[in-house]
């Protein structure tokens, strides 16, 4: 007879001393109050944006910060972020 694995409980993890994962921690710390926001751009546009990046000596993330804080000046709202 096969024996099927089966996911093991709270009991079976305290007794082989596997700590549990905690559900409610996870990601970074520091990222609690911020979100994500992604999209999908041509290859020859995440390029340029990363050689744009480079030769500016920073990071693709400052630029795109500067970029939307551009445009909630240009619509007059503040530059958050």
């Amino acid at each position: 007879m096969e024996e099927v694995a089966t996911k093991p409980t709270a009991d079976t993890e305290e007794a082989i001393g596997t700590p549990r994962k905690r559900a409610a921690v996870r990601g970074r710390q520091d990222r609690s109050d911020k979100r994500q926001i992604a999209d999908f751009f041509l290859l020859e546009c995440a390029r340029q944006l990363h050689m744009l990046a480079a030769e500016q000596d920073t990071t693709v993330q400052e630029l795109i910060r500067d970029g939307l804080n551009f445009m909630f000046q240009k619509h007059s709202k503040p530059p958050i972020a």
